[in-house]
């Protein structure tokens, strides 16, 4: 019988621990409070060492782009 992992909360913590799992075979059910993800607050920031974790794990360094960014809107 395999385990399920419930995960609570689908912020950047969420859904990257969420993910990962995932790419390990295990069972995840995420639960977010709100009906729709959207952006909230001004900004993320992301370390030097959360920018090699996504990049080495997700190939995501294109797509962060460089550092810094500034979004107006």
């Amino acid at each position: 019988m395999s385990k399920r992992i419930a995960i609570i909360g689908a912020g950047i913590g969420g859904l990257t621990l969420g993910i990962e799992l995932q790419r390990r075979g295990l069972d995840v059910q995420l639960y977010e409070q709100t009906p729709v993800l959207r952006e909230v607050g001004a900004a993320v920031s992301l370390s030097a060492n959360a920018t090699r974790f996504y990049d080495q794990r997700f190939g995501l360094a294109e797509p962060l782009g460089p550092s810094p960014r500034r979004w107006t809107g």
